[in-house]
C-alpha cells in the first residue's frame, strides 16, 4: 500500500505540470480568438461601418459582401454575421436581428463560453491534484515512520519527504490563483466584445431598415 502511494504522490507532479501547461493554452487560445474575432480598435470598426452605410445607401448588397469577405475584415465576427444577413436579406429587420443574436451566441460566444468554463476546471483541478499528492506523500512518510520507529531509526530524516508532500499543495495553488485571475479576465473582455458586437451589428441593421424606406418612398 505504501509503495502504491508513493507511486501516486510522485506521479501528482507530473499531472500538475500537464494541468498548468493546458491552462495556459486555453488563456493563449482565448486570447487569440477574441483578437481575431473582433475590432482591432474603435476606430476601425467605425471605419467598416462607414463603408457599409455607403454602400447600402446605394442597395449595394453585392459591394457589402465582398467588403466582408476582404481579408482585413473575413476573420472578424461582425462581417461575417453581416454576410449571414445579406443571405437572408428578403426577411424583414426584425427577424434579422434575431436570427443574428442566436448565431453570434450559437456560433461564436458559446465556443469562448466552453474555454471559460475548461479554464475553471483547471481552477478546480490544480488545488484538488496538490491535495491528493499531499495527503499519499503524507501517508507514505507516515508508514516509512512506523518502520523506522521500530528499527532505532531517526524520523527527522523523513522531514524531506513530508516537506515534498506538502509541496504538491503549494503548486496546486500556484496555477489555481493565477488561473482565476485569468478566468475573470478573460470574462471580462468576453463581455466587451459581445456588447461591442451587439452594437456594431445595431448600427448595421438600424442602417438597413432606413436604406429600405428609403427605397419604399
Amino acid at each position: 500500500m505504501g509503495e502504491l502511494f508513493g507511486l501516486i504522490s510522485h506521479s501528482i507532479y507530473g499531472a500538475l505540470a500537464l494541468v498548468g501547461l493546458f491552462g495556459v493554452y486555453l488563456w493563449l487560445y482565448m486570447a487569440g480568438r477574441i483578437q481575431q474575432k473582433k475590432f482591432r480598435n474603435a476606430a476601425q470598426a467605425e471605419a467598416f461601418l462607414d463603408e457599409v452605410t455607403e454602400l447600402l445607401k446605394n442597395q449595394d448588397y453585392t459591394g457589402i459582401q465582398e467588403l466582408c469577405d476582404t481579408p482585413k475584415y473575413w476573420s472578424k465576427a461582425v462581417p461575417q454575421l453581416i454576410i449571414i444577413a445579406l443571405n437572408h436579406i428578403d426577411r424583414p429587420v426584425s427577424k434579422l436581428r434575431k436570427m443574428l443574436a442566436e448565431r453570434f451566441e450559437r456560433e461564436i460566444i458559446a465556443d469562448f463560453e466552453h474555454s471559460i468554463s475548461w479554464v475553471n476546471t483547471v481552477v478546480k483541478t490544480g488545488p484538488m491534484l496538490g491535495l491528493l499528492g499531499t495527503t499519499s506523500g503524507m501517508v507514505e512518510s507516515f508508514g516509512k515512520l512506523s518502520s523506522t520507529s521500530g528499527s532505532g531509526g531517526d524520523p527527522t530524516n523523513l522531514a524531506s519527504e513530508i516537506g515534498l508532500g506538502v509541496l504538491a499543495t503549494a503548486i496546486g495553488l500556484m496555477i489555481a490563483i493565477p488561473m482565476t485571475l485569468i478566468s475573470n479576465y478573460m470574462s471580462v473582455q468576453l463581455g466587451k466584445f459581445q456588447d461591442s458586437a451587439s452594437d456594431q451589428l445595431s448600427v448595421f441593421l438600424d442602417e438597413l431598415e432606413l436604406s429600405r424606406m428609403d427605397e419604399k418612398s
